[in-house]
């Protein structure tokens, strides 16, 4: 499993206050010292527990309940305008440069900096 995911897993379940025990062994780690000589608990009803209880955050953070979710735009009214804002395609954007041309510049900015520091 992804550390960046068992990291993740780990502090969200902290976070639902699942006890130390069950959460250590939901990410896989086994139990340390006496507790792993005396605890012979498999605790797989405490882990399902867990994991149901991470199911349903990750449902509420991917899929909201439908009253929870605003509209990020505005419909547009019969016009193209959108209340004040003006309009996509008469708002100024930089200048089309063609690719050729980047590619050019580049050339010579990285053949400049070969001179310079005498690079091969």
């Amino acid at each position: 499993m992804n550390h960046d995911i068992r990291r993740t897993v780990r502090t969200r379940l902290s976070e639902l206050r699942v006890p130390e025990p069950v959460v250590e062994r939901v990410i896989g780690h086994a139990a340390k010292g006496l507790a792993r000589v005396y605890d012979q608990h498999r605790y797989a009803s405490e882990m399902r527990e867990a994991l149901d209880a991470w199911e349903k955050r990750l449902i509420a953070l991917v899929a909201p309940p439908p009253g929870n979710v605003v509209p990020l735009r505005a419909e547009r009214p019969a016009d193209g305008l959108a209340g004040s804002t003006t309009a996509l395609a008469e708002r100024p954007c930089a200048p089309a440069v063609p690719y050729s041309r980047l590619r050019r510049a580049r050339r010579g900015l990285l053949a400049h900096r070969a001179v310079d520091h005498q690079i091969p």
